[in-house]
C-alpha cells in the first residue's frame, strides 16, 4: 500500500488536478540511488505527503541529504527511505533511468 501511495505522491499528487506535479524530474541516477526534483514551491507538501505516508521515522537517524539546486531540491529516496519500500519494484531502473 505504501508503494502506491510513494507512485500517486511522485506522479499525480491531486486525482482533481492532473496537470499540479511536486516532482518535475525524477529517475534511476546510477543503481543506488533513486533521485526525484521537486520545485521549491512544493516541498513543503511534498514533504507532509512523505511523512503522511511513512510516519515520522524517516527522521529518526537525523534526517536525510536533499541537494539544493537553483529550481529546486534533489532528494534521493533510497536514502530517504532506506528499508520502507523497494523503490526499484514501484519505479523499475530499466523504465526510470534519468
Amino acid at each position: 500500500m505504501d508503494e502506491l501511495l510513494l507512485y500517486k505522491l511522485i506522479m499525480t499528487p491531486d486525482p482533481e488536478d492532473l496537470d499540479t506535479s511536486y516532482v518535475s524530474e525524477m529517475g534511476w541516477i546510477n543503481d543506488e540511488s533513486f533521485c526525484v526534483w521537486v520545485d521549491y514551491m512544493w516541498l513543503e507538501e511534498f514533504m507532509k505527503g512523505l511523512k503522511d505516508i511513512f510516519g515520522d521515522g524517516i527522521f529518526d537517524d537525523g534526517g536525510f541529504t536533499a541537494n539544493m539546486q537553483s529550481d529546486g531540491v534533489c532528494i534521493d529516496l533510497c536514502e530517504a527511505l532506506g528499508g520502507y519500500v523497494d523503490l526499484e519494484d514501484v519505479f523499475p531502473k530499466e523504465q526510470f533511468k534519468h
